[in-house]
């Protein structure tokens, strides 16, 4: 695995668990930047052909 996907990864499970502490927390702008962070990265792993299946993201990104 490439330094860029590792990155990729660690930054994308970052951004989850960001995103599911302000959901538990009900905080609607954190929840707004985290969803929007997460579709970024993951535009850019499908754009890079990086998988991301193994990290287990549930569907929750609004």
């Amino acid at each position: 695995m490439s330094e860029f996907e590792t990155e990729l990864r660690q930054q994308v499970a970052e951004a989850y668990r960001a995103l599911q502490e302000a959901q538990a927390e009900d905080e609607p702008g954190a929840i707004k930047a985290y969803s929007q962070r997460m579709r970024y990265l993951v535009e850019i792993a499908e754009e890079h052909g990086v998988d991301l299946a193994e990290l287990e993201l549930s569907s929750n990104v609004q």
